[in-house]
């Protein structure tokens, strides 16, 4: 009994022992929208469907501040301003989640990220090229 008692306490010592010399993974912080996509802080609008004209319409652009997104979209009859909480950028879409639940989510086909200075995206049939700023 003695021995049972004694390679109990051995074995005890050792998983205390193993498991306080564990070192903790180092804390990462989040990072911001603003962090993660630093191209996508200030776009602004440079052309839609390969025209210039600053009276064309439609128009888009995006801001981010920390981790609000805005976009801007100008269309024919008036202007609207869409603040976002949720961002996500892969090679091939940008999209923008709403903070309601059941929103309608807005995705962004990227066509081409020239040099970093313009981003060309396609977005309910027209197609946009933007500054990065």
């Amino acid at each position: 009994m003695k021995k049972v008692t004694y390679v109990l306490v051995l074995m005890f010592s050792l998983v205390l022992m193993s498991t306080s010399c564990c070192k903790d993974d180092p804390i990462v912080p989040d990072q911001t929208f603003e962090e993660l996509y630093p191209d996508w802080v200030n776009l602004t609008w440079v052309s839609t469907n390969d025209v210039t004209d600053p009276a064309t319409r439609p128009q888009i652009s995006f801001t981010i501040t920390g981790d609000e997104v805005t976009f801007k979209y100008k269309s024919a009859v008036t202007d609207y301003t869409y603040k976002y909480d949720g961002f996500e950028v892969t090679s091939t879409t940008a999209t923008l989640f709403l903070p309601q639940p059941g929103a309608v989510n807005q995705t962004f086909d990227i066509l081409t990220q020239s040099d970093n200075t313009k981003i060309k995206l396609s977005w309910q049939l027209n197609e946009y090229v933007l500054q990065i700023n």
